[in-house]
Parts: structure tokens; C-alpha cells; sequence
């Protein structure tokens, strides 16, 4: 997602967009991810509006919606099938992290591979039934777990209080504009392709183009 957003993977890709005033068809630059509403206001990062008096804004954020539901109902299928991605993760490197959740997706993929041959040995393998319950163990591991991460979250926040703190007092501060500006540059660009996204998309489903719900 850094790369994403400071345009140094995929900024040179170009997808169409239509305009659902006159139909002009614009090029467009760099690609962008489906998220939900709780990451930055950054261009790449567009999400679902959860309040608004449009109706286009309205229908193209349910569409969004059920596009993520998707990926969604695999995270939660891989949660069922491999019980280390449904307890508190206590790795603290990113590789180790990452290792882990790619051999759980590789494994699943090998499972869905095989599904439609060996259907009778994953049946005996019970992924849906004790494999994805917790045990008793299971709770007590996760409280421990818990309590080490609210720690850990305690000390940091004194040590952001204390860095905050210190850097007020410099002369090297920056000045509160230039972040305030910095956010709202964000913010407009942010909202600039997703109106175009809108757009785009209510010219589709107007030309019934669109294959999804009531517009089928």
C-alpha cells in the first residue's frame, strides 16, 4: 500500500472511465485497492461511504460492498480451516507473520484443488467441526495474550506522549498547517477518483451494463 501510494508500483496503469454527464471516456493513471472505511483517505485506498444523500454514492458503495464480501467469506473460511489465524498472533516480525498466513492460504488452495477428487479424505479430516473450536487452553492463552499487548500498547503510548512532548519544546517543529494542508491534499484526492468512480458507475448501470442485484 506505501508503494501504491507514493507511486512507486502500478502508477503507469491505465484503466477507462465514463462520464455520466456527457459520456466522455477520461484515461486514468495508477490502480487503487477496495477497503473499508477505516484506513487513510489516501487516492489507492477507496472504501464504501457510509453516509450520504446521493443515490449513485449509495448504489456504488453497496456494489463495493458486495465485491469485498468475497474475500471477506475466504478470510473467514481460512479462520475455520487453520486455527492459528484465529487465535492472538504473538509473531513480532513481519516475515514470520507473513510466512504464516501464505502457507495457510498455499494449504488451502491445495484443499480446494483436491476437493472435487478427494472429497471423502478432507470429510475425515473434520476442518468445520473440532479443529475449529477453541479449547480451554485456547481461552487462557488468548487472555495472556491480551494482557501482553495492552502492556506493550501502555508503554508506547507514554513513549509517543514523552517524543511529543520534547519535539514541542524545539525550534524544529513544523508548523500545524503544513500537516493540516498535507491531509486535506490527501483527502481531495481521495475523493476525486472516487467521484469519478461513481460517475463511471452510474453510467453503466443507466446503460444496463451492469451484471449484479436488481441491475441484472
Amino acid at each position: 500500500m506505501q508503494d501504491l501510494h507514493k507511486k512507486k508500483k502500478y502508477h503507469d496503469v491505465k484503466f477507462k472511465l465514463r462520464n455520466n454527464i456527457n459520456d466522455e471516456i477520461e484515461e486514468i493513471s495508477g490502480l487503487y485497492v477496495i477497503c473499508d472505511g477505516g484506513y487513510h483517505k489516501w487516492r489507492c485506498m477507496q472504501c464504501p461511504v457510509k453516509f450520504s444523500s446521493q443515490k449513485d454514492v449509495c448504489e456504488w458503495s453497496r456494489w463495493l460492498e458486495s465485491v469485498r464480501k468475497d474475500i471477506e467469506c475466504t478470510f473467514g473460511i481460512l479462520k475455520g480451516r487453520f486455527r492459528i489465524l484465529k487465535i492472538p498472533c504473538l509473531l513480532q516480525k513481519k516475515e514470520e507473520i507473513d510466512n504464516t498466513f501464505w502457507t495457510c492460504c498455499i494449504m488451502h488452495n491445495k484443499i480446494m484443488n483436491c476437493d472435487n477428487k478427494y472429497r471423502a479424505w478432507e470429510k475425515d479430516m473434520h476442518w468445520n467441526a473440532e479443529d475449529g473450536l477453541h479449547a480451554m487452553n485456547d481461552l487462557e492463552d488468548n487472555a495472556n495474550a491480551l494482557r501482553r499487548v495492552a502492556g506493550q500498547l501502555q508503554r508506547l503510548n507514554m513513549r509517543v506522549s514523552r517524543s511529543l512532548d520534547m519535539s514541542s519544546m524545539g525550534s524544529s517543529r513544523a508548523p500545524a498547517s503544513t500537516a493540516q494542508d498535507l491531509v486535506e491534499e490527501r483527502t481531495v484526492d481521495h475523493a476525486v477518483l472516487r467521484n469519478k468512480l461513481v460517475a463511471h458507475f452510474a453510467r453503466q448501470k443507466n446503460d444496463n451494463k451492469l451484471k449484479w442485484g436488481q441491475w441484472e
